[in-house]
């Protein structure tokens, strides 16, 4: 017996209207390629979902950290992302950048010859060197304001659509303004 497409679409529906929010979430995950390891403390979300203890995050992925929140995301060869409370990061995977920090505090500590760890912030980039290890602390504000402090190694952080940049080294910082000035 054959089933047709609309009674297969309406199966899979019923199937997944009795998973939890997390089984839902797992199987929508199985289909995309893992991002990194997430280790979650207090409150933290991937999309709308709360997680607790280690969870695999994937591209696409949104991670959200609660005011008692705080997540590590580690990304193997890559490095590791520390999200603070009150954080938001959208692991994008793509060839200009891993994640876009919408708001929030995050580390970002990147291994030597790692590659492909660059951070979005509004209209920039932040790349770590790939030379050696490095480590930042960045800081965005709901209204775009945004402090870049290098903790170890250096960064260059360069406008996407531009041609402002800036190389930092361990002790220096850069400030993305409101209206997105590189100062």
């Amino acid at each position: 017996m054959q089933v047709s497409a609309c009674p297969r679409a309406l199966l899979a529906l019923l199937v997944l209207s009795q998973l939890t929010p997390e089984q839902a979430l797992a199987a929508a995950q199985a289909q995309r390629e893992p991002a990194g390891a997430l280790r979650a403390t207090g409150e933290v979300y991937v999309g709308n979902t709360r997680v607790t203890g280690e969870w695999t995050v994937f591209a696409g992925d949104t991670v959200r950290t609660g005011a008692d929140g705080a997540a590590g995301v580690r990304v193997a060869q890559r490095g590791v992302l520390v999200l603070g409370p009150g954080t938001e990061v959208t692991l994008d995977v793509q060839p200009r950048y891993f994640a876009t920090l919408k708001q929030g505090n995050l580390g970002l500590q990147s291994v030597a010859e790692g590659r492909g760890f660059q951070l979005r912030v509004g209209n920039f980039t932040v790349v770590p060197s790939p030379e050696m290890e490095a480590a930042a602390d960045i800081e965005r504000a709901t209204d775009g304001a945004t402090r870049i402090t290098c903790t170890k190694g250096s960064f260059g952080v360069f406008e996407i659509d531009g041609e402002a940049s800036v190389f930092l080294r361990a002790d220096e910082t850069a400030v993305i303004s409101p209206q997105g000035q590189l100062q």
